[in-house]
C-alpha cells in the first residue's frame, strides 16, 4: 500500500490547486449568461494557453534514512510537486497539438530534523489532445505523447549525522512517454476552462555524475550496493492536475 505524507509544500500546492478552482468558479458564477444554445467547441478558436499546478506519487521508493523507530523515509523519483505551462494549436476543433514544459520537484516521505532529500527534474513534453464532447461545454479528452526530461538532481542531505556527507547525483536527459485523461469545462465566455488532469508517464534515469561535500568524482567510485540503489532510477508516476486554460 501507498504510503505518501504531503510535506508543508505539498499541502501548499493542493492549497493553491483548490483556491484556483474556487476562484474561478465563484468569478464566473456572478454573471448570469443563458448558454443553453451555445456549444463551446464549434467556436472557431487556434490556440490555447494552459497553466497547471500538480501533485503526484511515484512507483518506485528509494529507502534513504532509518528513524530510531525503525520507520523507513524514502523518496521517489517519480511524483512530488510541481507545475507546467502550455502553449497548443488546435488542429480541428476538437483535436490539439501542445507543446509543454515545467518544473518537477520530488520530496522525502516525511520531513526530518536532521537530513534532507529531494529530486528535481524539468520536462519538455508533445502531447496530441482528442476532446469528447459530453455537453455543449464540458468534454472528456483523451491523450499522449513524449518528451525530455532533463536536469534529474538526486540531492541527500546527510551531513548532520555522524559519518554523513552531502551527497549530489547528476542524471541524463531521458526521453519518456505518458499518457492522460482529462476533465475539461468551458466558462461561460468561452474564453476560459478549467481541467482537471490525470496523467500517467514513464521514464527512467542514468545516472550521470555525482559529488560528495562539494568534490565531484568518478561514478565508477560509487560501491555496487550505491550503483545498484541510484545508478538507474524509475521515475514514473501519476500526477493529479489542475489547469486553467485560455483559447484565442
Amino acid at each position: 500500500m501507498l504510503k505518501k505524507q504531503f510535506t508543508k509544500y505539498a499541502k501548499l500546492a493542493l492549497a493553491l490547486m483548490f483556491c484556483c478552482v474556487v476562484l474561478f468558479e465563484n468569478v464566473y458564477a456572478q454573471v448570469s449568461y443563458d448558454t443553453t444554445e451555445v456549444n463551446y467547441f464549434e467556436m472557431h478558436r487556434q490556440f490555447r494557453l494552459e497553466g497547471s499546478l500538480a501533485v503526484g506519487a511515484g512507483f518506485k521508493n528509494l529507502d534513504l534514512f532509518q528513524k530510531y523507530d525503525g520507520d523507513l523515509v524514502t523518496l521517489s523519483a517519480g511524483g512530488g510537486v510541481g507545475g507546467k505551462l502550455s502553449f497548443g494549436y488546435y488542429l480541428t476543433p476538437q483535436f490539439n497539438a501542445n507543446i509543454e514544459f515545467g518544473p518537477q520537484y520530488s520530496l522525502l516521505s516525511e520531513s526530518l530534523d536532521n537530513a534532507d532529500g529531494g529530486f528535481s527534474r524539468t520536462f519538455v513534453l508533445g502531447t496530441l489532445r482528442l476532446m469528447l464532447p459530453i455537453s455543449n461545454d464540458a468534454s472528456i479528452n483523451i491523450g499522449g505523447g513524449i518528451g525530455s526530461y532533463m536536469g534529474g538532481e538526486l540531492d541527500i542531505d546527510a551531513s548532520k549525522l555522524y559519518g554523513g556527507a552531502h551527497n549530489i547525483y547528476e542524471y541524463k536527459n531521458a526521453v519518456g512517454f505518458h499518457l492522460l485523461t482529462e476533465y475539461e469545462k468551458f466558462l461561460e465566455d468561452g474564453i476560459w476552462s478549467f481541467c482537471i488532469v490525470l496523467k500517467y508517464y514513464n521514464v527512467t534515469y542514468d545516472l550521470d555524475g555525482v559529488s560528495s561535500n562539494g568534490y565531484s568524482f568518478p561514478t565508477e567510485w560509487l560501491s555496487e550496493e550505491v550503483k545498484n540503489q541510484i545508478g538507474e532510477l524509475d521515475g514514473s508516476g501519476i500526477d493529479l492536475y489542475v489547469s486553467i486554460i485560455m483559447h484565442l
